[in-house]
């Protein structure tokens, strides 16, 4: 059996460190010149974190969703 409450907290913190991560990217990204100063492979690359970062999130989001119906 799970404790839900803790399961929620490592859920929320891992949130958070995914938000983080999600907005350094799009700083990054959103840099004046990126597009031309950054080669393709690394702005592939990081598009490709920043879309899985985001569908973690969203899962994560569901799970804790899911998880909230037990307390």
């Amino acid at each position: 059996m799970i404790d839900v409450k803790l399961e929620i907290e490592r859920i929320k913190k891992r949130q958070n460190e995914l938000s983080k991560l999600m907005d350094g990217l799009k700083k990054k990204m959103n840099v004046p010149g990126y597009e031309q100063k950054v080669p393709e492979a690394v702005r592939n690359e990081n598009q490709d974190k920043f879309n899985g970062y985001q569908r973690e999130f969203e899962e994560n989001e569901k799970s804790q969703s899911d998880l909230a119906q037990f307390l």
